[in-house]
């Protein structure tokens, strides 16, 4: 399955704040945010984010971007681009008139909970804000959209 998608992180660094007053009143700036798979290409720390069940990297399928730093620290990160998921359909007997469902496996790789969370924004009745449920593309339709969010802790790493 390729969807075409925009994701976009928020989180906050306070490394990179700063006092306005000091700087002629700039009150943000940008800069330079790739992937965490590539960490000296990035000009500040980026979030380590993975398509688990994906056919391709999220590097070479999703634009570059800048990351949006705001003198408190906040920073936001958006890039679009296209997921390229290899999605485990069942119950696909009367295609194409039958309704597959397609899970995107999402997490870091890198870093565990204790270093970086991951969440969704706030859910209403079940949909994610911003994608369109029942929108169309050639002969197929997104009909639902929900998510959820699973922690595992793995023998020999109970801490992580």
């Amino acid at each position: 399955l390729e969807l075409k998608a925009h994701i976009r992180f928020d989180w906050k660094d306070e490394r990179l704040t700063w006092d306005p007053a000091n700087y002629g009143g700039v009150k943000h700036t940008y800069y330079a945010a790739y992937v965490a798979e590539d960490l000296e290409a990035n000009e500040i720390w980026v979030p380590d984010f993975r398509l688990y069940n994906s056919a391709e990297s999220i590097a070479s399928t999703f634009d570059a971007a800048l990351a949006r730093v705001t003198s408190n620290g906040a920073v936001t990160w958006s890039r679009s681009g296209t997921f390229k998921i290899l999605c485990k359909y069942s119950d696909i007997v009367n295609f194409p008139y039958d309704r597959p469902m397609c899970k995107l496996e999402i997490g870091g790789w890198a870093l565990n909970g204790r270093h970086q969370g991951i969440r969704s924004v706030t859910f209403t009745h079940g949909q994610i804000p911003g994608v369109t449920a029942k929108s169309s593309y050639a002969k197929f339709a997104i009909m639902n959209v929900s998510a959820s969010i699973h922690s595992y802790e793995y023998p020999g790493y109970p801490n992580e």
